[in-house]
């Protein structure tokens, strides 16, 4: 099945290809199988700065090379104790420089950290509420009133759910959901994702009702 072929499948269609269960869900050791393999729900993934190539950058630009050819200059026709202050500066700069950058990015990312939302899965027959960057595929997840959608997923059970999807596809208003099956135009033109009636994308927020997605 192709990645966006998930709208044309029923739940059980889909659950096979996820190989996953309907009802109890991945189980335990499944889940940290894949989540090794695959890697963490990457829509939450926090991008951390680094140090080092950020201090690449600054001494990549243009003052900062102008005073290393001062420094050079000044050592070879003039001074080399010149030479050497201006080299403490230029290190001083750039070390205050990139310690204010990580500073601040590391505020920014612990906000960012803090703002992952939890989800409700389904795991050994049993619900467990886990942060969203530690879904795998093929993990049944529980959505209800006032969630937001922790990632893409094509609706298993559930019917009249309420969702904004604004900012996340074209609908500008709220759109019902249901877990039907959508059938494609004869001439197998692409269903634009503003239409797929049984999709759920992340970042979206349920406004009323309750489902399940895969």
């Amino acid at each position: 099945m192709r990645a966006n072929e998930w709208h044309l499948r029923d739940p059980e269609a889909a659950a096979s290809n996820l190989k996953t269960d309907l009802y109890k869900g991945l189980s335990e050791k499944e889940a940290l199988r894949r989540q090794r393999k695959n890697g963490k729900n990457d829509i939450w993934h926090v991008q951390r700065a680094s140090a080092t190539r950020y201090a690449l950058q600054t001494v990549g630009e243009l003052t900062t090379v102008l005073l290393i050819i001062t420094a050079l200059i000044a050592a070879v026709f003039e001074s080399s104790k010149f030479a050497a202050v201006i080299c403490v500066i230029l290190a001083a700069g750039i070390v205050l420089r990139v310690s204010t950058y990580i500073k601040a990015k590391r505020i920014f990312e612990t906000m960012a950290d803090e703002g992952i939302p939890n989800a409700t899965v389904l795991r050994d027959s049993k619900t467990r509420v886990i942060r969203a960057d530690e879904i795998v595929v093929g993990d049944i997840i529980l959505l209800g009133e006032g969630d937001i959608v922790p990632c893409d997923g094509r609706i298993v059970a559930g019917d009249m759910i309420k969702v904004s999807e604004k900012g996340i596809t074209e609908n500008k208003t709220s759109v019902i959901k249901r877990d039907t099956v959508i059938i494609s135009d004869v001439d197998g033109a692409e269903i634009p994702c503003e239409y797929r009636v049984n999709m759920l994308f992340a970042g979206s927020v349920i406004l009323s009702g309750s489902c399940r997605i895969a």
